[in-house]
């Protein structure tokens, strides 16, 4: 686990010009919040941005599971990584053991 004094927050402008902070010079931190959930939320500032509004409007991802608990992680995966609102679509299939060729059609 990292300590806040070693992790580097980046910031990029509108000019392109980046500003970078170690998370121990943030007020208001304590040792027990968490800080990826206060991250993602913009508490420390250094938002991430992954892709535009634009290109994740295009971005549709099918994946398929090959029974439940596969199904039940990648839908945890899903729940970290994938924001609601950003346009991405991530629709998760149950292959009930049949391979993904039974449920994702290639023609």
């Amino acid at each position: 686990m990292l300590h806040k004094s070693q992790v580097m927050l980046v910031e990029k402008n509108e000019s392109n010009e980046s500003s970078a902070w170690r998370m121990d010079s943030v007020t208001d931190i304590r040792s027990d919040d968490n800080f990826y959930a206060k991250y993602m939320a913009g508490a420390y500032g250094a938002v991430p941005q992954l892709w535009s509004r634009a290109q994740s409007a295009r971005w549709r991802e099918t994946v398929v599971g090959e029974g439940d608990a596969e199904v039940l992680f990648m839908q945890h995966l899903k729940s970290l990584y994938v924001q609601r609102g950003s346009g991405v679509v991530v629709t998760i299939k149950n292959a009930r053991g049949k391979g993904a060729a039974h449920v994702v059609d290639v023609n």
